[in-house]
């Protein structure tokens, strides 16, 4: 196990990489491009970064979350997965090299610069509660952020369909309703793992700290949060209009950065562990 994964750390990058090309000529081609194929490679990759993140876990005994290049590496994971959970079901591959680029460059940074040594001394990051609660809370996150670069894309394409100025955009991204059901199905997806976060946060930090711990300002901060986008969603359920949703998402998002960049400055927290 020990030379698997330093050899799967390499190997990452070189396969999003590959995969990023196969949807950069997809996007260039209006999908017209023979490399088409190569796109589906994208799942099995993923798969393979997801036991990646399993062996590391489970051999240095600590999430891939506590330095930069472990975050990075996380988060590109989180990328491709929430991106994947509505590729197929939307039938869509227009904007895939939008998110798998990203992702490239995230893997390629964390892989030239991640070492693999345990930090299994801190004791108070393990368990599984506390490794659900962190990988749900990345994904939901993630998702946020994805949801919301669907909204701009959305609105970009909108702007040019009602001015008549038929540009790069229109021949290129799918349908407005199919990026409003790209964003909306994100928006959800990201909800359902955020809530999965907080509840699995919340009892996590009951245990390890004590009940105090549930008033952390980053805490109430996530609570407000899931008030706003729990207010979006089930007011707009089933009727998520194109230009309102992605309005809406662009304004959830920009909440979350704001209130938590302003949490970080203003308040200490126990989620400043690193």
């Amino acid at each position: 196990m020990d030379f698997l994964i330093p050899v799967m750390n390499m190997l990452l990058p070189g396969l999003y990489g590959v995969v990023a090309l196969g949807y950069a000529t997809l996007f260039f081609t209006k999908g017209e491009s023979r490399f088409r194929v190569v796109t589906e490679l994208l799942m099995p990759v993923a798969l393979l970064h997801f036991a990646y993140l399993v062996l590391r876990t489970y051999h240095l005994q600590h999430i891939p979350l506590l330095s930069r290049p472990e975050a990075m590496t996380s988060i590109a994971f989180a990328l491709v997965a929430v991106y994947l959970a509505q590729e197929r079901p939307v039938g869509s591959r227009a904007v895939g090299v939008f998110v798998i680029a990203p992702a490239f460059l995230f893997q390629l940074i964390s892989s030239l610069t991640i070492t693999h040594v345990s930090q299994a001394d801190r004791v108070l990051f393990q368990g599984a509660l506390f490794r659900f609660h962190v990988f749900s809370s990345v994904l939901a996150y993630v998702g946020f952020a994805l949801a919301a670069f669907y909204a701009i894309l959305f609105l970009f394409l909108f702007r040019e369909i009602h001015s008549r100025d038929f540009r790069f955009f229109f021949s290129r991204l799918p349908a407005l309703e199919t990026l409003s059901r790209m964003n909306y199905r994100t928006v959800v997806l990201a909800f359902i793992l955020f809530t999965l976060g907080i509840v699995t946060g919340s009892v996590w930090a009951a245990r390890s700290f004590a009940v105090e711990a549930l008033f952390d300002p980053h805490n109430i901060g996530s609570v407000l949060v899931w008030l706003l986008y729990a207010f979006m969603i089930f007011r707009l359920w089933g009727k998520w209009p194109g230009r309102q949703g992605a309005v809406l998402s662009l304004v959830g998002f920009g909440a979350i950065v704001l209130l938590f960049t302003i949490l970080s400055l203003v308040f200490p927290t126990y989620h400043d562990y690193q």
